[in-house]
């Protein structure tokens, strides 16, 4: 093989594949590397770690097709230490040279047919899906997914469809993060869970490449998805297994009422991070004389307080605790001005969610028609009627549930909660 490919362009590409990489040393030696592909003068280039492979085509110029590997590693370093020349890249199963302006390296390689490249056929057709839909989930729900691969389906985020949306979920047993959509997608016809850091890497591509629409298709007898943009494929296994009832973990909405405004109360829970991370995490709201106050302590440190302005409906006397950490990642990912606490007291979880001001929104946009086509009172009172006729799930999509001590509460009968906790 032997092609010629733009430094810029390349470390682009292998950037991004490399996400794909193996994070430890593999049973298979030839997923270290990546595969070039050269053939019918397009140039492609293959990472795997088996979970999740992705293959992309590179702009450039083929003088010989044929395969290589090239050790992932090096390739990066190599091109990292180049500034904008033509790359030159010959070989053959058993070495590649690579060179790169005054600069040549040559390389041990192993058989390109020891990469496993995945199946093409059956990529036809799939469903499209704007890429505003991953950016969401990947900002508003993928914090909550966990990190534990033992835990199963908890290291992914559930896609849900309903009759009139979609709902995205993910939970790591100790908080929860729920996005409901108010369009359906045609592309999820039916539940899945996807790994959140595939929901990542989509998104990156997506990023990359300039596009708006993904194209999703599951093949493998419903246990692989792959997405596909103009120029890349990013194949990847679902998780298998069943997501907890997490609708019988969120708690109604009843109790205690404290709504905040987003900025102000980030603000406070980053000055109390100062002093909770040597003290469990932990952060406490709590009612004094003058108001509603954040609380942090630590034996080494020292202690602070925080004074909030908050509405609070129900109970005056608070007493709740929360980990800092869940709290930025929640506030991190609202957008709206205000948001809304809800609890029914020290021991039950706090359900956090992004209340959107529509009513103030509409008596702008009534503002604005009225000095067109006057009777201004009319229009405002028009509009705020319609506004409070949404249903409360439009008005707060975006909901975080964050337990205030041990692991959210079991989902129900006894299977589920062992499904909710231990997965």
């Amino acid at each position: 093989m032997k092609v010629i490919i733009f430094q810029e362009n390349l470390s682009k590409k292998v950037s991004f594949l490399s996400r794909a990489l193996p994070t430890k040393t593999p049973a298979i030696s030839s997923l270290n590397n990546f595969l070039f592909s050269a053939k019918e003068n397009e140039i492609r280039i293959f990472a795997s770690n088996l979970d999740t492979t992705i293959v992309s085509t590179a702009t450039g110029k083929v003088f010989q097709e044929g395969e290589v590997l090239i050790n992932a590693k090096t390739l990066i370093s190599f091109l990292s230490s180049l500034a904008g020349e033509k790359i030159v890249i010959e070989g053959d199963e058993k070495k590649v040279k690579i060179e790169g302006g005054k600069t040549k390296i040559v390389l041990k390689t192993e058989n390109p047919n020891d990469f496993p490249v995945p199946e093409e056929k059956d990529l036809e057709g799939g469903k499209t899906t704007p890429k505003g839909l991953f950016e969401e989930a990947m900002k508003k729900v993928c914090f909550a997914a966990s990190t534990d691969e033992a835990r199963g389906a908890l290291t992914g985020v559930f896609f849900e469809p309903e009759e009139k949306g979609l709902n995205v979920v993910a939970t790591d047993g100790f908080r929860l993060s729920l996005l409901q959509k108010k369009e359906k997608s045609p592309a999820f016809s039916s539940s899945l869970i996807i790994p959140a850091k595939t929901v990542f890497d989509i998104c990156s591509i997506a990023q990359e490449e300039g596009v708006e629409d993904i194209n999703i298709k599951i093949i493998g007898g419903g246990k692989q998805i792959v997405f596909s943009t103009k120029e890349t494929k990013l194949y990847s296994r679902l998780v298998e297994g069943d997501f907890p009832n997490y609708k019988k973990i969120i708690p109604e909405n009843k109790g205690i009422k404290i709504t905040f405004n987003r900025d102000e109360l980030l603000r406070a829970v980053k000055i109390a991070s100062i002093f909770a991370k040597d003290g469990a995490n932990i952060v406490k709201l709590q009612t004094g004389e003058s108001g509603l106050f954040l609380y942090a302590s630590s034996p080494q440190t020292g202690e602070n307080q925080t004074q909030l302005e908050a509405k609070i409906e129900g109970e005056k006397d608070l007493n709740i605790a929360f980990n800092f950490r869940f709290l930025l990642d929640f506030l991190n990912s609202s957008e709206e001005e205000e948001v809304l606490l809800q609890t029914t007291g020290p021991l039950s979880p706090g359900v956090f969610r992004s209340v959107e001001k529509r009513i103030k929104a509409e008596e702008e946009i009534g503002k604005t028609l009225c000095k067109q086509e006057g009777d201004e009172k009319l229009i405002i009172e028009d509009q705020k009627r319609k506004a409070k006729e949404k249903p409360e799930t439009e008005r707060k999509a975006h909901t975080s549930i964050i337990a205030q001590s041990g692991p959210l509460p079991k989902a129900g009968r006894e299977e589920d909660q062992e499904r909710a906790i231990k997965q």
